[in-house]
């Protein structure tokens, strides 16, 4: 007797896929038209699918606005009429034996001068202290230039009264003693360091000091100095001061001592102890700030202003 096994028949998985796939496609379109119609005005209120009375059952459903504002902005301390306070950056401090930047004063700069600049205390063998590097300013600034019917112009400054007037080439300032030989728009290369130099349009003057013949050229992109720079020594941390140029002496109650160097770029004072017979005297270094200094006043002498002529 033979017998002989019949499988059943199995579905075919690949058309049972297809046909879910086909059903997810015509579920999600119908869900899609769905709610394009239901939010057709996606601001607005909710618009029924039904007409008629069964509309009317409907109930609209509205989204909220919010109606959030900035708060207005606080009172401050100065009183009701200031928006925002001011930051003012802190005070730093150079630490010239260490080298660095502190908030706080290093033991060396704990005191200040009577200028209100922070200085450096006394050494058990330096007792001077240098808290400043003093330029003398001509007497006589370009601070600007122009143009107009006439030609080119300056904007000149008196260093020592702050008066401020325009000239041009061939004018006197009686005053001053000085006379504009020549004045001219110049592009100036500016330092910037060890970048390269910026060019920048300047007006460059030319003024004769009348007497001697001496020239001298004013820039109108940096100030114009005079003389060789001068350190300003401080004798005691409550002693006078007095300005030194390079390679002067002071004789004080606790020796001698001599400016060795002065240099502006950096800003940098040496000075050296004279006291004893040492063939190399110890010597320190001060990092002083810059300071201008106005002319030396030759006496009474009528205004700068009053004494020049108006432009032709």
């Amino acid at each position: 007797m033979s017998s002989s096994f019949q499988p059943l028949r199995v579905l075919d998985w690949r058309r049972l896929i297809w046909a879910m796939a086909a059903t997810l496609i015509v579920a999600s379109s119908v869900w899609t038209v769905a709610m394009h119609l239901t939010r057709a005005d996606p601001w607005g209120e909710l618009v029924p699918l039904v007409s008629g009375a069964a509309a009317d059952l409907a109930v609209p459903v509205a989204i909220e606005r919010s109606s959030a504002r900035w708060n207005n902005p606080a009172v401050q301390r100065r009183g009701e009429g200031w928006l925002f306070e001011l930051f003012a950056p802190p005070t730093l401090f150079r630490d010239h034996q260490a080298g660095g930047w502190a908030l706080e004063p290093p033991p060396s700069d704990a005191r200040a001068s009577d200028d209100g600049i922070a200085g450096v205390d006394a050494a058990p063998v330096l007792q001077p202290a240098v808290i400043g590097i003093g330029m003398e300013l001509f007497p006589l600034q370009l601070v600007g230039y122009g143009h107009g019917a006439a030609g080119l112009f300056g904007t000149f400054q008196d260093a020592a009264t702050l008066e401020t007037f325009v000239a041009r080439a061939g004018h006197r300032i009686d005053p001053l003693g000085l006379r504009i030989d020549a004045l001219s728009e110049m592009l100036l290369e500016v330092p910037q360091g060890d970048e390269e130099p910026l060019r920048q349009r300047a007006a460059v003057a030319r003024v004769v000091l009348e007497g001697s013949g001496e020239e001298t050229l004013l820039r109108s992109s940096e100030r114009a100095i005079r003389g060789a720079p001068r350190a300003a020594v401080r004798l005691s941390p409550e002693g006078e001061t007095r300005w030194l140029a390079e390679g002067e002496s002071i004789l004080t109650e606790q020796g001698s001592y001599r400016v060795e160097r002065i240099e502006t770029s950096p800003l940098r004072v040496v000075v050296s102890e004279l006291t004893g017979a040492t063939e190399n005297p110890p010597t320190r270094e001060f990092f002083p700030p810059l300071r201008w200094l106005p002319p030396a006043a030759p006496g009474a002498r009528p205004s700068a202003v009053q004494a020049m002529s108006s432009l032709p």
